[in-house]
């Protein structure tokens, strides 16, 4: 059974200045993809945090998922670091930047881009396959704010001390902050959900 909690105060956290979110681990270097962002920390050899926006006029078709997507990140030195880590480890290859999404906001390369390991994170199967995909949906069609013009997506990750095969840390929880804005209006609307990555 996993907890699934939307909270609006996040003052127990520490927060980073330009992000105004919580992030909860360092990060050793900030890898830029096509429409997205992701910052890498070495001793996880795992992403702690992601970033990307959407805005609501540039949104197309929805791509077919590729075949064989999941790759190594070349700016990513770590041999280690592979897809058949998580055969067989309880684990789903989890996005942290949907690949929906950036196909469809961004084209093709961006789609492909998230299928880098470096934007790849363990994630219990019914937690990517429900709640994930069901936030994921919602951010992807503007469900928490029908008028806003831009989101702002914020993903970071608290990591707990277990590992898939001694390698790859194992999220114990997510924050999703969505931005949503309407310039308008001069209106913004702040939503946060909080995830528990354990049975």
């Amino acid at each position: 059974m996993f907890k699934t909690i939307i909270f609006l105060l996040l003052n127990q956290f520490a927060f980073a200045p330009s992000l105004d979110v919580p992030v909860f681990h360092r990060t050793n270097l900030v890898l830029e993809f096509n429409g997205f962002k992701v910052g890498w920390n070495t001793d996880f050899k795992a992403p702690v945090w992601a970033y990307y926006q959407l805005e609501a006029d540039d949104k197309g078709l929805s791509l077919k998922r590729p075949l064989e997507p999941f790759k190594r990140d070349p700016r990513v030195h770590d041999k280690n670091i592979s897809t058949e880590l998580y055969t067989n480890s309880g684990f789903d290859r989890g996005h942290l930047v949907p690949s929906r999404a950036m196909g469809s906001y961004y084209g093709l390369k961006s789609q492909l881009q998230t299928y880098f390991l470096s934007n790849i994170v363990p994630q219990e199967p019914s937690l990517n396959r429900r709640d994930i995909k069901n936030i994921e949906s919602r951010i992807y069609d503007f469900d928490f704010f029908q008028d806003a013009e831009i989101q702002d997506i914020y993903i970071t990750i608290n990591y707990s001390q277990d590992k898939i095969k001694n390698q790859i840390s194992i999220p114990e929880n997510f924050v999703f902050s969505v931005i949503s804005t309407d310039f308008d209006e001069n209106k913004v609307i702040k939503t946060f959900f909080f995830l528990i990555n354990k049975k």
